[in-house]
């Protein structure tokens, strides 16, 4: 038998242990994801494509801080990093040069292929 203050000892580092368990198992449990999806705005990931793509200055502005993991969608990673590389190089960058860059990459949506998108893309932010 253990001393009053020793006993308790040991049942406060039982109990914190049980907690840490139970911690660790909401962690991988489905209704406690261990990893939250990161905040994300689609519409500011559109509008930063479609000002680049309108005028290629617009990428200085961002291109110290900004790199293609940042962005959410996988497709706007890929044409942002397309973009950039082909900026980079002193070529220009629009939905028309970025074409034969997407040609091949499977469609975003059934229907919708990503020059598509990229048209879509800057016809929709031109006419709002």
């Amino acid at each position: 038998m253990l001393p009053r203050y020793a006993q308790a000892q040991h049942d406060l580092g039982r109990r914190h242990m049980q907690v840490k368990d139970n911690v660790r198992r909401n962690l991988v449990d489905d209704h406690y994801p261990a990893v939250r999806a990161a905040p994300h705005n689609i519409e500011a990931e559109q509008a930063l494509i479609w000002a680049i793509l309108i005028d290629n200055g617009a990428l200085a502005s961002v291109s110290n801080f900004l790199e293609p993991h940042h962005f959410f969608d996988p497709i706007h990673q890929q044409i942002f990093e397309t973009a950039g590389k082909l900026i980079a190089v002193g070529r220009l960058s629009n939905p028309i040069t970025l074409r034969t860059h997407f040609e091949t990459t499977p469609p975003i949506e059934s229907g919708l292929t990503v020059p598509q998108y990229l048209g879509r893309l800057v016809a929709n932010a031109t006419s709002t």
